[in-house]
């Protein structure tokens, strides 16, 4: 039986890592991935509807125009507002964080392997710096 994973990723004015983070989390596993853009000022909101556009019903953005970034407390509410609960597991990453894997097996391949007690996985965290004039 696959893993059923969510994504979720809370991010501000990180466009175009951000898509690329997201594109990323989807193609290793993720069923769904939630965003939240908080209060970008870049082109992030724009090419995130793109991007759900082109990713349908596998991409949910939420925007918050709330001054404080509440991370912890954004994302207890908005994963447990989202059905969470519905899913095997949560793979919750920052744009600018790729889970990147020794030969072909994805994220679901990997949570398969994990023994029915375990409820958290913790795993070596590589983060990329992308120039300011980085091209979609």
């Amino acid at each position: 039986m696959t893993q059923k994973i969510l994504g979720y990723v809370m991010a501000k004015n990180e466009w175009p890592i951000l898509g690329l983070s997201i594109v990323h989390a989807l193609r290793m596993g993720c069923e769904h991935v939630i965003v939240v853009n908080h209060q970008s000022t870049d082109d992030t909101a724009c090419r995130l509807d793109r991007l759900k556009y082109a990713m349908a019903d596998r991409l949910t953005i939420i925007t918050l125009d709330h001054d404080q970034y509440l991370q912890e407390t954004t994302t207890k509410v908005v994963l447990s507002g989202f059905g969470a609960d519905l899913y095997d597991w949560v793979y919750t990453f920052d744009a600018d964080e790729f889970l990147l894997h020794q030969g072909q097996k994805c994220l679901a391949d990997i949570l398969q392997s994990m023994s029915a007690d375990v409820d958290a996985v913790r795993y070596q965290v590589d983060q990329w710096v992308a120039p300011n004039d980085m091209d979609d």
